[in-house]
């Protein structure tokens, strides 16, 4: 858990300062991070193994009669209508195995370029192809954490607040009930 401050790298939390988020601490000082093709790396090693992540994935209109709480689902934009055959879902992990089970055919949306969802981190250059999905390596700041969204495609998370300084961090959340 960390707090906001006005002194974070990122225009994506101006005005925000004393706010709480609580998001999966990936990496502290001196780790190396790296994302591809939106699957995270700390010192080599893929540390989203075995974790039920939400992303966007393309899907055809077939899995309409798959899907429980349509209408949620809509309701939060997590359901969005591409094209006469293709819908954009946001499923977990293990959702989007269920319905590939179930001969649904799911595409994991993975941003690789400009035109993709970008943070706006101060370190990043601007001619950079750097997105949420793909970036770095990069090494993380003495008394600094990189946390990260469990929903990846919706989080406002250290791909766009930047680094987390060591007095914004609150502690560790164990368990939520």
């Amino acid at each position: 858990m960390f707090t906001s401050s006005r002194y974070h790298d990122s225009v994506a939390m101006m005005g925000t300062k004393g706010l709480s988020y609580v998001y999966r601490l990936i990496a502290e000082q001196g780790d190396i991070l790296e994302m591809k093709e939106g699957i995270c790396f700390v010192n080599g090693k893929n540390v989203d193994t075995n974790k039920n992540l939400m992303q966007n994935y393309i899907a055809g209109h077939e899995i309409y009669k798959h899907l429980t709480k349509i209408e949620e689902l809509e309701a939060k934009g997590y359901l969005r209508v591409l094209s006469d055959t293709l819908l954009e879902v946001f499923l977990t992990t293990k959702e989007a195995a269920v319905m590939r089970e179930k001969g649904v055919k799911t595409d994991k949306v993975v941003y690789k370029s400009k035109e993709g969802i970008m943070g706006e981190f101060k370190w990043m250059k601007k001619d950079s192809a750097w997105t949420i999905d793909n970036f770095g390596p990069l090494k993380i700041p003495k008394d600094c954490f990189f946390v990260l969204g469990d929903n990846r495609h919706n989080a406002l998370d250290s791909r766009f607040v930047g680094f987390i300084k060591k007095e914004n961090y609150k502690g560790s959340v164990l368990g939520i009930n």
